[in-house]
Parts: structure tokens; C-alpha cells; sequence
């Protein structure tokens, strides 16, 4: 694989969630916003209800070589908060690490701590104020103290 690229389902959200994570990730791109309303017309786009017209349908940013994308999801479709999803990270240094961590936890919940794991890295998990769920990692024998 040469890419991941998380897609989020942010139910409502997504124009406030990826201002966050473009800020987070101290992104240089704009993000960009597709709503359902610049969608062409034709099915299935007809059966958007008018009130969902100017909800997200789809979001991308690049940092670096990671493209974050997403949306607000599929009218009417159902949603999980938090979906079972969570994004690995990994990281070249811990004071990155630590910084990422910190931005990420902003109105959100620390569910492990930064440590030094056991399999060779420095390891931490924050569930952050929209229910995503992020891992990160920095090799502890490649970072820089």
C-alpha cells in the first residue's frame, strides 16, 4: 500500500471537523468542500431532500502525504457515533508526537495516555470532540527526544 487516506463520516459536522484537523495537523491547504447541491443532476442526486442540499458530500485536505477526507454522510443514512473507526499515526518525533496529541484531545477524551510501549514506540490514544479515534505512534528507536 502507498496510501491511506481515512475517509470520516462526520454526520453534520464535517465543515467544523475539518477546519479543526486542517488546523490540528498544521495543514497549508485549503480544505475543500464539495456539497451535495454542486453535485450534477440525475440519480441518485435527485432524491436529496432540499434541506440536505448544502451538507458536505465530500471533503479532502492534504498535509504532507496524507489526504484527510470526508463528509457529512448520505442523507437519511444511518450513523454511529465513532463509527469503530480509528486512524494510526505514526510519527517521526515525540515533540510532535506530544503536540498532535494535545490538539487532538481538545474537547475530547484521552483514553491512553502517551507511553513508552512495550512493542518499541511511544503510544497514545484520544477519542477527540467528534467521536474519531486516533492512535499515535514514533518508533522510539528512530525519534528524537
Amino acid at each position: 500500500m502507498q496510501q491511506l487516506n481515512p475517509y470520516l463520516n462526520l454526520n453534520g459536522r464535517c465543515r467544523q471537523a475539518f477546519e479543526f484537523y486542517r488546523d490540528c495537523f498544521g495543514a497549508t491547504a485549503e480544505v475543500s468542500f464539495l456539497t451535495f447541491r454542486d453535485a450534477p443532476a440525475g440519480k441518485p442526486m435527485d432524491e436529496i431532500p432540499a434541506e440536505a442540499m448544502d451538507n458536505i458530500m465530500h471533503a479532502d485536505f492534504k498535509c504532507g502525504d496524507m489526504i484527510m477526507m470526508g463528509s457529512d454522510g448520505w442523507p437519511g443514512a444511518s450513523f454511529t457515533h465513532g463509527d469503530n473507526i480509528s486512524l494510526n499515526v505514526v510519527l517521526a518525533d515525540i515533540a510532535e508526537q506530544t503536540r498532535l496529541f494535545d490538539a487532538l484531545a481538545q474537547g475530547g477524551e484521552v483514553t491512553t495516555p502517551l507511553h513508552d510501549a512495550f512493542w518499541g514506540t511511544r503510544f497514545g490514544m484520544v477519542t477527540d470532540q467528534f467521536g474519531i479515534q486516533w492512535m499515535l505512534h514514533v518508533h522510539l528507536e528512530q525519534s528524537e527526544a
